[in-house]
C-alpha cells in the first residue's frame, strides 16, 4: 500500500513533451490551430498588424478597433453587448504597439452564430459620435492618470528614450494627442488600415466544420496591405532625472537588446533570470532581502515585433536612491564578472523548467505560448530550445552572454 505520508523524491525536469499546434490557412490567412474537447468552449483570436507602426495621427489606431462594439444601423452598444451575453459569449479589443488582437470567447455550441455576429460588427459599425466623444474622454482621462502615477511614467519615458519621441515604441501619448482626434479619422482607420495582414488563432474544442465556416466568413474580410514607415531607434543613452514630487523614486534601467530569434537569446533569457527575473534573483536578494532598500525590483526582456529591449525597474526610497542605484549596477558587474554556482544555476534550472510546464497546463495558456512564436513567424521548436539551452548552459556561459549583452549604454531614469 502507498505510505502517503512520505512525500515522492524530487526529481529535476529534464525535457518536456511539447503538443503539437497545428498550423494551416484560413480564407488566406495564417492560422495556429490547438484543439481540446475538455471543456465546450472555442476562443477565436484575430491579430491585426495595425498597431501604432501605421497610425498617421498619433492615437488613432485605439478608437479604429475599440469603436466596433459601439454601435451598427440596427444595435446600440448595449444591445450589442447584451447579444454576446445572451449567447455566452464575450469580445475582448486589444490595440497594441505592434498589432490589435480581437478576441471572441463563445461556447462551441454557439460558435457560427457568435462568428456571425462579430462579422457583422465589421460589416456594419458605424462609429457613433456620442459613443466617440465619451470614448474620447475616458481615453483622455486614462493617460491623464498614467501620466500622472511616477511608476508608470517611468516606463513610458524608458521607452521614449530608448527608441525617440517619433517613433511608435517610444511616443507617449498625452491627453492633448487625443483631443483633435475625430470618428470620421477613426472609421476611417477601421476602413482601410484595420484589417491589415491577419492571422488567426483558433483554439478549443474545434470541429471541420467550424473550420470551413471560418473559412466562408473570412472570404468576406477585405485584407489591407497599408505601407508602413521605417522607424530607426535615436536612444538617449545615460542618466536621466525627472521631478515629480513623488514620495518615492521610480528607477528604470535599460538598452535594446537582442531579438527574440537571435541565437544567444535562451541563455540571455537565464542570465537575466538570475539576475532579475524571478523572488530568488539576486537584485531581489540583494536590495530587498539584504539591505531593504526596496519592496520590490524586477529585470526582464520585452520583445516587440521591430525591437526587443532589457529593462530593471524598482522603486525606491528617495533617501536610499544613491545606494540602490549602485547596487544595481555592482549586481550586473558581478553576474558579468563572476559566473554562479553551480547550486545557484540549478535552482533557477528548476525555476524554469517549471514555469515552462506551469504555462502548458491547459490549452489556452499553451496558446498563449505558442502565439508568442507565431506572432514572430517561428514555430514551437523555440520552446524544446530553450529546454535543451537550460540544461545543457554552463555558469561560464552566463557571465559570458551577460557581459556581451547587459553592460554598457545603458538608459537610467529616475522618476521622483
Amino acid at each position: 500500500m502507498l505510505d502517503r505520508s512520505i512525500a515522492p523524491s524530487p526529481e529535476p525536469l529534464k525535457t518536456v513533451d511539447f503538443p503539437q499546434a497545428e498550423y494551416l490557412q484560413i480564407a488566406g490567412c495564417e492560422t495556429l490551430l490547438l484543439r481540446s474537447s475538455n471543456q465546450p468552449v472555442v476562443v477565436l483570436e484575430l491579430i491585426l498588424s495595425s498597431g501604432r507602426w501605421t497610425e498617421k495621427r498619433p492615437g488613432i489606431s485605439y478608437f479604429g478597433s475599440k469603436m466596433i462594439l459601439e454601435g451598427t444601423p440596427q444595435k446600440t452598444a448595449e444591445q450589442i453587448s447584451f447579444a454576446f451575453e445572451a449567447l455566452g459569449s464575450y469580445v475582448e479589443i486589444n490595440p497594441g504597439f505592434d498589432h490589435q488582437t480581437i478576441k471572441l470567447y463563445t461556447l462551441k455550441r454557439f460558435f457560427e452564430k457568435s462568428v456571425s455576429m462579430l462579422f457583422e460588427l465589421f460589416d456594419k459599425a458605424t462609429f457613433p459620435s456620442e459613443e466617440f466623444a465619451l470614448m474620447k474622454t475616458i481615453r483622455q482621462q486614462n493617460l491623464q492618470n498614467q501620466l500622472s502615477k511616477p511608476n508608470q511614467f517611468a516606463s513610458l519615458k524608458l521607452t521614449e528614450l530608448l527608441y525617440g519621441q517619433e517613433h511608435p515604441y517610444g511616443r507617449i501619448i498625452i491627453p492633448e494627442m487625443v483631443e483633435p482626434l475625430t470618428r470620421e479619422q477613426a472609421h476611417e482607420y477601421f476602413q482601410w488600415v484595420l484589417f491589415r495582414n491577419p492571422k488567426i488563432v483558433l483554439v478549443g474544442d474545434v470541429e471541420d466544420s467550424q473550420i470551413d465556416f471560418l473559412n466562408q466568413m473570412f472570404k468576406r474580410l477585405e485584407s489591407n496591405t497599408v505601407a508602413t514607415e521605417k522607424f530607426l531607434p535615436q536612444t538617449s543613452i545615460g542618466d536621466h532625472e525627472i521631478n515629480r514630487q513623488a514620495n518615492q523614486a521610480s528607477v528604470r534601467i535599460g538598452k535594446i537588446t537582442i531579438p527574440k530569434h537571435h541565437p544567444d537569446i535562451h541563455k540571455l533569457s537565464i542570465a537575466n533570470t538570475i539576475l532579475g527575473g524571478f523572488f530568488g534573483s539576486r537584485l531581489m536578494k540583494n536590495i530587498r532581502e539584504e539591505k531593504g532598500l526596496t519592496y520590490g525590483i524586477h529585470s526582464s526582456i520585452v520583445h516587440l515585433a521591430e525591437h526587443s529591449y532589457w529593462t530593471v525597474g524598482s522603486e525606491l526610497a528617495k533617501d536610499k536612491l544613491t545606494e540602490g542605484l549602485s547596487e544595481i549596477q555592482k549586481e550586473i558587474n558581478i553576474l558579468c564578472d563572476q559566473p554562479p554556482t553551480e547550486d545557484e544555476l540549478e535552482t533557477v534550472r528548476n525555476y524554469l523548467s517549471g514555469k515552462l510546464m506551469t504555462s502548458m497546463d491547459s490549452v489556452f495558456g499553451l496558446a498563449s505560448l505558442y502565439k508568442s512564436t507565431f506572432l514572430f513567424g517561428m514555430d514551437p521548436t523555440y520552446f524544446s530550445e530553450f529546454m535543451s539551452t537550460l540544461q545543457s548552459i554552463q555558469s561560464a556561459d552566463i557571465s559570458e552572454v551577460a557581459s556581451t549583452y547587459l553592460q554598457g549604454e545603458l538608459v537610467n531614469v529616475v522618476v521622483q
